[in-house]
């Protein structure tokens, strides 16, 4: 990503939730959202969120404290990753990017929006 991209996308997201710290780390831009909604039905219903802008990434990535079980009990396939010296849970959904084209808040939304399709 460009940093013309990372810093429209840090605001951008920001802008939309509430309470966001942003930070850097080895190059990268790290915000914390500390209240994202899941889906209806999804327990917890709300969690906190790391957003990584990576400038050598062609898409951020979005990590949680704890993904949620979705309304039919179950949980998608969870996996791990270290950032900052915090561990976050990351879930896999390939969502489709375009740098140019999608907000940060289109992201945010588009993989939480994941959990919903996955019930």
């Amino acid at each position: 990503m460009t940093a013309e991209t990372i810093q429209r996308l840090e605001e951008e997201i920001t802008a939309a939730y509430s309470d966001t710290t942003s930070t850097t780390d080895a190059g990268r831009r790290l915000i914390r959202l500390p209240k994202v909604n899941f889906p209806v039905g999804c327990k917890p219903e709300a969690g906190v969120a790391l957003i990584v802008l990576d400038p050598t990434a062609s898409k951020p990535d979005l990590y949680l404290a704890e993904v949620p079980s979705l309304p039919s009990g179950n949980r998608v396939s969870v996996g791990t990753v270290a950032v900052a010296g915090q561990t976050w849970q990351t879930f896999s959904f390939n969502l489709n990017w375009d740098e140019g084209g999608h907000t940060g808040v289109q992201f945010v939304e588009g993989k939480l929006a994941r959990l919903r399709r996955a019930s």
